[in-house]
């Protein structure tokens, strides 16, 4: 992963930063400091886009946070991927699933 910022090669662009989860709240995209209040999850997430994505009208991600026996999260998917989008400056669409979803998922598929 690269430092945390904005960049840019001859074939892609990439977005690196913190995304700051806490119950009850929006999340919020921070490029600066991984700070968090206790009990927020903050995620350092870093995206990367090819140039030629602006020659087409919408893009989707999928972020998969592991299941590792924690207290349950509920994280705001659309208020995510208003905060993405913002960013990147494109549609953006958020999927939270457990890692037994992602993997029935993958075994489907």
């Amino acid at each position: 992963m690269t430092d945390v910022g904005q960049f840019e090669t001859k074939t892609e662009y990439i977005w690196s930063g913190y995304l700051i989860l806490a119950p009850g709240h929006p999340p919020k995209w921070r490029q600066q400091g991984a700070m968090g209040s206790p009990g927020d999850r903050v995620m350092k997430i870093e995206v990367r886009a090819p140039r030629a994505l602006w020659d087409i009208t919408s893009m989707s991600a999928t972020i998969t946070v592991g299941d590792q026996a924690q207290p349950d999260i509920h994280i705001d998917t659309e208020a995510a991927a208003e905060a993405l989008s913002a960013v990147v400056g494109t549609d953006v669409r958020v999927i939270v699933e457990t890692a037994q979803e992602k993997e029935a998922g993958d075994d489907a598929g």
